[in-house]
């Protein structure tokens, strides 16, 4: 292992433990892994040096492998590898952390994971969807190296009915608590009495003491809504709560005229749970959750915020394509904003629990979601398979409450189902324990949603004739729709859903026409891997591609469920209605095709085709969901279809003929990458003719590359039987496109992809744009802590007392022999516990104090030759407000007529923005600013109002684009404060000794003991821009676009 990244690892690590104190540290452990791919005997893997290569989590090795129609997966794993592999990872843990609890948290090992810690077995855990965690306390080295390793084993082959992937496919995280503190999904927000203009939510809080003593502690919870207003809060009392003992809190908090969720407007708010020991906080815990009701009934389906709603779902495997079943977040968001497009508003998980942010995903996009356990109890299926099935009997319980635990709080989630198409033997009373006892499971966690399973052939199986089906809360049924049918006529009491359907306009015309039926969900939404006869490797019947393109039974899908007007025409490939069906005007073989049999598919009330300009008629759509059909002879050209409603064209679509492949067009999914693991951009590599037509006939085997500030990450395309390999640089067009999967590399810079092919003219090419990781106040990327370049480590080590002066002044800040005594204001925030200081002297310069936390903010002018501080300016004004204060500038710089800030506290953190407001300026000018010094003076009358190069060796910065944070003090007594700027601010570290002008410190170079905050950002005429420096703390993640209504809400008084 790197030595210098373990010692970073524990300053960091040293750095945040003592800044939180008390208080709940998560950690995100997805970097710096090492993996092998073979076993090993669990006490030699730190050991075996030969066989590792370095990695970051998520990690799926299987989809990295070759295709074999001999692999052991076989067709239900896509004939890809699978096998036995081991992961390790060194960590220091500083002493500061000591007396703590320290959990590891997955949210997913496939599959059979055993988890160690310096050689110490944590646990194993067979389910590779679950999400679990283990306590670490006991086995940890403090203040010295760690060893984690996690084994996985995915041999036991064929494991599933589809591809499943292998290894650590989710994010890992190290939690780091209070010895009393709230356990991991402790807290249940449910809502009642919903109505539009009051609810109420039931908060369930649990708290546990590993400590050694009893403990008296309060709870607040603080309701916010997306905006992060406070909208209400309860406080409780746990009395003498034992060493080792849990206890649980019930509060009601009532939330007037509530913004309901609903597909419509996903509306969420956040509740922040706080545990104190008298003032000390211990731990908080942040849930997203939203406020909504819902309601299954026999006779009229389903209902959310009391209106009625049918599910348009679709069933989603976990695999994202090329990226196997490690899939970053925004190729999630990417798929189901193509789903939801066609008119899908629900998802059933089929058939395991999904990575926890994906359930995120569907909060913040507004998918109905049915949320599904297991695909096998104790009988394997037809695949003999050698899973889950093996472990049922010992693990079904623990794995269905912590999915419920996990699931509980999203208020996407609707139903919970707790079995597919189970094979078990349901006609006996063992068949009926199984289901009861899942079924009490849930609602002992979460009774507040109904349960389901998805049964098969319910009438061969007897599960409608035994009273099986009856135990349900909502019976829900694979395929067969007619079953169903008939099971609600002969059982009007039992609410019903069709939990898997095939494409088919029987299956459309029941749920459209039938009140009783609550929704149905297709197989499938999208094409996965797996389940596949040789040479194909995936399945497809679906909606979308696996590359999230649609395919015809989407556009028909689409035409049903979408209530935006549409029209889209299919046609067969092969003469006279033979072949599939394809949505496009190019045969493949131009001089044979003849008579093309059509179908037009729209939600319009009359459809008509213009061939090259010429009607083929106007037909009238079938009430009953059929496509209008014609067949016409083929003719080269544009072949158009139109939607008419009330006799106004209201949609229109163009197919045209495709001439020879000319070039390679790119088109992406996103124009701008966060550096973040769960942030990529899906490249489509179109080929084109001269006229820019698809030409969906083209193969060629395209090459992409790309350079600068991204890497790219996987290949793939939509053809059931390519056996190209995902992680390689090129891919075989189908259908005439493919896509190439790329993510950010660094946080800023342009990303450039090329693509090329033999026989195609010239090289596309294509630029995006990488950009800092966002900000997640909740985990701390590693990445985060690392950037200590600029200081020596031992100087976080040194103590420094400020120096005891009367308050002075100077036009040469860095120069300490000019200075004089001056006179300074003082304001106060009221009603703060700790109160913020600002202390301002002269204009341009001022000190932010509050209880040991420390800093100044200096302003100054810069253009290429010439530079100003402020606190030079001839003609300066500053004034107290009742919100803030005030300074203005007249004519500080050649060219310039005014300038004025206005400061003011934050009102949810200890914190200041400013707000600027320029008028005529010259050009190439930028403001200057710095920001340093800080130390832990805890009496802000008692320090001086200039910055002292002596005062900045303890600041360590880290910088993001226009963002940046500091750290100071002792690493017992860490501070943290955090700065943002405009988007287009740049910024660096400078040299506290070279202050003599803005232009001396911006060359300075970041070189130096006595490091500086320094940053510039270009002015405009008649222009507004907002800074913002803050105390680091959870319930705060500030961006510059926040910034203008930070300053409009902070309207707390100040006194003088």
């Amino acid at each position: 292992m790197n030595r210098l990244k373990r010692m970073l690892g524990l300053l960091m690590l040293a750095l945040v433990c003592s800044s939180l104190q008390a208080e709940r540290l998560t950690i995100s452990m997805d970097k710096n892994w090492e993996f092998c791919l073979k076993d090993l005997p669990a006490d030699s893997v730190f050991i075996v040096q030969q066989g590792w290569r370095q990695l970051d989590l998520p990690h799926d090795w299987s989809i990295e492998g070759k295709y074999d129609k001999d692999h052991p997966s076989g067709r239900g794993g896509g004939y890809l590898p699978t096998g036995i592999a081991w992961y390790r990872k060194e960590f220091l843990l500083p002493a500061a952390c000591e007396g703590r609890r320290v959990f590891i948290e997955f949210d997913g090992v496939m599959a059979n994971s055993e988890v160690y810690i310096n050689g110490k077995l944590l646990g194993k855990r067979p389910n590779g969807y679950v999400s679990f965690s283990y306590d670490m306390s006991e086995h940890l080295r403090y203040g010295e190296n760690n060893q984690l390793s996690v084994r996985v084993d995915n041999s036991i082959q064929p494991a599933s009915r589809w591809y499943t992937g292998s290894g650590i496919n989710r994010h890992v995280r190290m939690s780091i608590k209070s010895p009393v503190y709230l356990p991991q999904w402790g807290v249940f927000v449910r809502s009642s009495k919903v109505s539009s203009e009051r609810a109420e939510l039931d908060v369930q809080i649990d708290v546990r003491n590993d400590g050694t003593e009893r403990a008296d502690v309060q709870i607040v919870s603080v309701l916010r809504d997306a905006s992060g207003k406070e909208v209400r809060r309860s406080n409780s009392n746990l009395k003498a709560l034992g060493v080792g003992d849990s206890g649980r809190v019930d509060q009601t908090l009532t939330v007037n005229r509530p913004r309901l969720w609903s597909p419509e407007d996903p509306a969420l708010y956040t509740l922040e749970v706080s545990l104190y020991k008298g003032n000390e906080l211990l731990d908080t815990e942040i849930v997203t959750t939203g406020i909504r009701s819902i309601r299954f009934d026999p006779a009229q389906g389903f209902f959310l915020n009391e209106k009625n709603v049918k599910m348009y779902g679709v069933c989603l495997h976990s695999d994202g394509g090329a990226m196997g079943t490690a899939v970053p977040l925004s190729l999630w968001e990417y798929r189901l904003e193509k789903l939801r497009d066609l008119g899908v508003n629900a998802i059933r998980l089929a058939h395991n629990p999904v990575a926890p942010e994906f359930l995120d995903l569907c909060d913040r996009m507004g998918f109905l979601v049915m949320n599904e356990s297991f695909d096998t109890w104790q009988a394997a299926k037809n695949h003999a398979e050698k899973g889950y099935n093996l472990f049922f009997k010992d693990w079904w319980y623990a794995d269905t409450r912590d999915q419920v635990l996990r699931d509980r709080n999203h208020p996407s989630v609707v139903i919970f189902s707790v079995g597919n198409e189970i094979r078990d033997n349901l006609n006996n009373p063992e068949g009926f324990a199984k289901y009861k006892n899942q079924h009490d499971c849930v609602h002992k966690y979460d009774g507040s949603r109904p349960v389901t399973m998805a049964l098969f052939r319910p009438n061969s199986s007897g599960v409608y004739q035994n009273g099986f089906a009856e135990m349900m809360d909502v019976v829900g049924q694979n395929y067969r729709v007619e079953e169903l049918v008939a099971y609600h006529e002969a059982h009007p009491e039992k609410a019903v859903i069709g939990t898997e359907n095939i494409h088919d306009i029987a299956s459309w015309l029941v749920l459209r026409d039938k009140p009783y039926m609550s929704g149905q969900f297709l197989w499938t939404g999208i094409d996965y891997l797996g389940e596949a006869f040789w040479p194909n490797v995936m399945y497809t019947i679906s909606l979308l591609d696996i590359t999230a393109e649609p395919k015809p039974q989407g556009l028909q899908r689409k035409s049903w469920w979408s209530s935006e007007p549409m029209v889209a025409m299919v046609r067969k490939s092969d003469n006279n209605g033979a072949g599939h069906w394809v949505s496009d005007w190019t045969p493949i073989d131009l001089d044979t095709y003849d008579q093309a049999e059509i179908e037009v598919y729209s939600n319009c009330e009359e459809v008509e085709i213009l061939l090259n300009g010429v009607s083929q008629g106007r037909k009238t759509m079938d009430k009953n969901a059929a496509p209008a059909a014609y067949r016409l002879t083929f003719r080269p050209g544009e072949c158009k279809v139109l939607g008419y409603n009330q006799g106004k064209k209201v949609a229109e679509t163009s197919y045209h003929t495709a001439g020879d492949p000319d070039k390679i067009v790119l088109t992406t999914s996103k124009q701008v990458l966060n550096n973040d693991w769960d942030e990529v951009a899906v490249v489509r590599a179109t080929v084109v003719d001269e006229k820019g037509i698809p030409c969906v006939t083209a193969n060629h085997l395209i090459r992409f590359e790309v350079q600068g500030a991204g890497r790219l990450v996987a290949t793939g395309n939509a053809n059931p039987q390519n056996h190209e390999m995902y992680v390689v640089p090129e891919k075989t067009a189908y259908q005439g496109t493919c896509i190439a999967i790329v993510r950010a590399g660094s946080d800023q810079g342009k990303i450039t992809i090329k693509a090329e092919a033999e026989g195609i003219r010239g090289e596309a090419q294509l630029e995006l744009s990488a950009a800092a990781a966002k900000v997640n106040s909740l985990v701390r990327p590693e990445t985060e802590l690392q950037a200590l370049e600029q200081t020596p480590l031992q100087t976080l080590q040194t103590s420094q007392t400020p120096s005891q002066t009367s308050v002075q002044t100077s036009s040469q800040t860095g120069s300490p022999n000019s200075r004089q005594q001056a006179k300074f204001e003082k304001t106060l925030l009221r009603g703060d516990e700790d109160g913020v200081g600002i202390l301002a002297y002269g204009a341009g310069d001022f000190g932010f104090f509050m209880p040991e936390t420390a800093g100044y903010f200096k302003l100054g002018l810069m253009s290429e030759d010439k530079s100003l501080w402020l606190s030079d300016a001839r003609k300066a004004n500053i004034y107290p407000t009742s919100k803030g204060w005030i300074m203005e500038f007249q004519d500080p710089f050649p060219g310039t007529n005014a300038l004025r800030f206005e400061l003011r506290p934050l009102q949810h953190s200890n914190g200041f923005v400013v707000e600027l407001k320029t008028s005529q300026l010259p050009g190439n000018l930028s403001l200057v600013w710095t920001y340093g010094g800080c130390s832990g003076s805890k009496d802000p009358a008692e320090r001086e109002l200039f910055l002292r190069p002596e005062q900045c060796p303890n600041n360590v910065f880290s910088r993001e684009n226009n963002t940046f944070t500091v750290y100071y003090g002792l690493s017992t007594s860490l501070r943290v404060m955090m700065g943002v700027a405009p988007m287009d601010t740049e910024t660096r570290i400078g040299n506290a000794r070279s202050m003599d002008n803005p232009l001396m410190l911006w060359n300075s170079g970041k070189k130096t003991d006595t490091p500086v905050m320094v940053a510039r950002n270009p002015l405009r005429a008649n222009s507004t821009y907002y800074y913002c420096i803050y105390r680091q703390n959870r319930k705060s993640d500030y961006n510059a676009f926040m910034l203008p209504a930070l300053f409009q809400e902070s309207d707390k008084n100040l006194q003088p």
